[in-house]
C-alpha cells in the first residue's frame, strides 16, 4: 500500500507538471537565443544578441517607437539642431535614477560618451540637465544615431569597471530591467526596476538563455521553458508551426549577409579578384538550399537591403558566372587561382542560418574556379581579441543587422574609412566614398540624399569591396499568451511593454 501511495503522488506530480509545461505567468518571461553572451557593455559591442539584453538595462537619449521606424524621446525630452546640423542640444529628463540609486544627469551623459570612441570629446555639459554635441560635420541623422544601443547611458560605477577591466562586471543603467544574475555565457536573469521612471514592467523577471544547438532551443520552446525566440532557423519553421501554444511571424529585416575580403591584403586589394569571387558564388543555389527554397531569403545584388531608400538598381546586378570569374582571375595574374583561408564563427544569424555549411558550399564554388579555400572555425571572439576587427584574416562570412532604417547606418558603418577597426571589417577605404557619405549626412532633402547614395552604390559595384550574399527574412516565435509583442525589422527587443492575455 505504501508503494501505491508513493506511486500515486508521483503520478499526480507528473500530471501537474505536464499540465503546466506551457504555463507562463507574470513572474518571469524567458528569451531563447543561439549565441553566447560574453559582454554587456554597450561601448563598441556590435553583436546582436547582447543588444537584446542591453536595451532593457541601458537607455539611450532617443529611441525607436515600438513597431515603428520613427524616433521618439527617451532619456532626452528633446534634441534640437543648429541651422547647419553640426550642433545638437539635448534637454534631459529629470527625476531619473540609475539602478544603483545615483542620479541621471548631464554629468552622467558626458561620462558615458567619454568611453564611446566615435563621439568622444564631442559632448559637453551646459547645465545639470542640458548637454551639447558639437560634431565635426553636419549630420541630419544624428537623433537616429543616438537611438542605437551603442550609445546607452551607464552609471559611473559601470564606466569605472569597464575602464579598469574589473573581474566582476558592473552593469548599471536606467532601464526598466536591471541585472540580477549572470552566468556567462549561457544564462542572464534581469529583475524589474521598481523605481523605473516610465511604465513599470509587467514581468517581475526576464531570463535570457543561450543554446549551443537549435534543436535544444526548439525543445525548450516546445516544453514552454522558453517563451520567446527572436531567431528561428528556416529549417525549423515547420516544427514551430506544429506547437499550438506558439505563434510565429516571418518579417523582412534590414539585414544583409556579406562575404568579406580583407582589402588590405593581397590579392584582395585588386578589385578584379573581388569581382571574380562575386561571379564565382552561386547565391541563388545557396538561397534555395538554406532559406527554405527561397521563401525566407533573397540573393543579394546590391550593398543595402531593398527597403533602404529604394537603392536597388537591377542594372548593376552581377549574376553567377564561373567562366567570367576565371577570366578575371587570369587577367589579374592568377590563372591557376590561389590558396586562402576562409575563417568563420559558428554563430547562426537570421542572415546566416548555417554558418559552417554555407561556408563549405561557398568554398566549393571558389574551388571550381581555382581558388583553394580552407574553412577554419574561429571560437566566438571577444572585442579585445577579435581577429576580424583587427584585420587578421583573409576571408570571412559576416553580415549587418541595421540599428536604423537610414542608409547612412549601412554605408558609413560598412564602407567609410573612419569605420576601419570597427564595422568596416573589409577595411575598404575610398576618398570619393568618404566624401559622398559626408554629403549624404548633411543633405536635408530626401531626393538629393537618394541621388548621393545611388552614386555610392555605383562606385561600390565597380569596386566590390565585399560580396553581398543574401537579404534574409527573420522568423520570430513567441508564446500565444504574450500581449503587445510587435516584431521589428530593426532588431529591437523591448520587454517593458509586454504583458499577458487575461
Amino acid at each position: 500500500m505504501l508503494y501505491k501511495k508513493y506511486l500515486l503522488i508521483i503520478i499526480a506530480s507528473c500530471v501537474l507538471i505536464c499540465s503546466n509545461a506551457h504555463a507562463l505567468d507574470k513572474e518571469q518571461i524567458n528569451v531563447g537565443i543561439l549565441v553566447p553572451i560574453n559582454s554587456l557593455y554597450p561601448w563598441g559591442e556590435i553583436i546582436l544578441e547582447p543588444m537584446y539584453v542591453m536595451e532593457n538595462i541601458f537607455e539611450t537619449l532617443t529611441k525607436m517607437k515600438e513597431g515603428s521606424i520613427e524616433i521618439e524621446p527617451c532619456l532626452a525630452l528633446r534634441i534640437d539642431p543648429s541651422p547647419d546640423y553640426k550642433i545638437w542640444t539635448a534637454y534631459l529628463r529629470k527625476n531619473v535614477t540609475f539602478h544603483d540609486d545615483t542620479p541621471f544627469n548631464a554629468a552622467a551623459v558626458v561620462a558615458s560618451f567619454s568611453v564611446q570612441d566615435s563621439l568622444k570629446n564631442k559632448v559637453k555639459k551646459l547645465d545639470d540637465y542640458t548637454v551639447v554635441f558639437t560634431l565635426d560635420k553636419p549630420n541630419v541623422t544624428f537623433p537616429i544615431t543616438l537611438s542605437t544601443p551603442y550609445y546607452g547611458i551607464a552609471s559611473q560605477s559601470t564606466i569605472d569597471c569597464y575602464k579598469t577591466n574589473c573581474r566582476t562586471p558592473v552593469i548599471v543603467g536606467t532601464g526598466p530591467y536591471k541585472l540580477q544574475n549572470w552566468h556567462p555565457p549561457s544564462e542572464i536573469i534581469l529583475g524589474a526596476n521598481e523605481a523605473y521612471w516610465g511604465k513599470k514592467p509587467f514581468f517581475k523577471k526576464a531570463g535570457f538563455f543561450s543554446y549551443e544547438k537549435d534543436e535544444a532551443l526548439l525543445e525548450a520552446l516546445k516544453k514552454g521553458t522558453v517563451h520567446l525566440a527572436p531567431t528561428i532557423k528556416p529549417k525549423n519553421i515547420a516544427a514551430i508551426s506544429e506547437m499550438p501554444h506558439l505563434q510565429f511571424r516571418t518579417i523582412q529585416t534590414l539585414s544583409i549577409c556579406t562575404f568579406l575580403l580583407n582589402t588590405e591584403r593581397k590579392p584582395f586589394n585588386d578589385s578584379r579578384i573581388r569581382q571574380a569571387i562575386n561571379y564565382a558564388i552561386n547565391k541563388k543555389e545557396l538561397v534555395r538550399k538554406y532559406f527554405l527554397g527561397g521563401q525566407t531569403g533573397i540573393a543579394a545584388n546590391t550593398f543595402t537591403p531593398p527597403a533602404i531608400l529604394r537603392l536597388y538598381d537591377p542594372s548593376l546586378s552581377k549574376e553567377y558566372d564561373p567562366e567570367k570569374a576565371k577570366a578575371l582571375l587570369k587577367e589579374a595574374g592568377y590563372p591557376d587561382g590561389f590558396e586562402v583561408t576562409l575563417a568563420i564563427t559558428n554563430n547562426p544569424r537570421p542572415y546566416l542560418p548555417d554558418p559552417i555549411e554555407i561556408s563549405n558550399d561557398v568554398s566549393k564554388n571558389l574551388q571550381a574556379v581555382g581558388i583553394k579555400s580552407k574553412v577554419e572555425i574561429i571560437v566566438s571572439p571577444n572585442e579585445s581579441g577579435n581577429p576580424f576587427l583587427q584585420g587578421k584574416y583573409e576571408m570571412t562570412i559576416s553580415g549587418w543587422l541595421s540599428d536604423s532604417p537610414d542608409p547612412d547606418d549601412y554605408l558609413t558603418s560598412l564602407f567609410a574609412t573612419q569605420s576601419i577597426d570597427a564595422a568596416n571589417i573589409s577595411r575598404y577605404s575610398n576618398k570619393k566614398i568618404d566624401t559622398l557619405l559626408e554629403q549624404g549626412r548633411s543633405q536635408k532633402n530626401p531626393a538629393e540624399r537618394l541621388k548621393i547614395y545611388q552614386q555610392v552604390q555605383t562606385i561600390l559595384h565597380q569596386e566590390m569591396p565585399f560580396v553581398p550574399l543574401f537579404y534574409s527574412l527573420q522568423t520570430i516565435a513567441w508564446h500565444n499568451k504574450i500581449k503587445n509583442f510587435i516584431p521589428q525589422s530593426i532588431n529591437r527587443l523591448y520587454l517593458q511593454p509586454l504583458s499577458l492575455e487575461e
